[in-house]
């Protein structure tokens, strides 16, 4: 675990296109999660429906729990994938401001 630690949250330390490849990864990956999440979702929502219908294969209350974890993952997710997002759009604003900056300066000049 400890290689980890060592690594920045956001990959700051790293150089804007090495940085800018490991959040796609992080984002991507966190899609991912996020997708499994939602299908589990799914999945436990169509069997409490089941449970509901037909009290003999299973009882839909069984299942608030699953449920609510399956919430709270999806929330975290959520967040992170947002502030990967934010550090992302900082490594792209850093770099498209440069671009601007310097058409700025031209079209001042003309």
């Amino acid at each position: 675990k400890g290689k980890m630690d060592d690594q920045k949250d956001d990959f700051s330390d790293l150089p804007p296109n090495q940085r800018r490849r490991k959040l796609q990864q992080r984002i991507d990956s966190i899609k991912k999660e996020m997708s499994k999440e939602q299908s589990e979702r799914e999945g436990i929502m169509k069997l409490k429906d089941v449970y509901a219908n037909n009290s003999a294969l299973g009882d839909p209350t069984t299942l608030e729990k699953k449920i609510e974890e399956n919430s709270q993952k999806l929330d975290g997710l959520r967040q992170e994938l947002l502030r990967y997002e934010g550090y992302m759009a900082e490594v792209e604003g850093k770099t498209t401001r440069r671009h601007s900056a310097s058409e700025d300066s031209h079209s001042l000049s003309t």
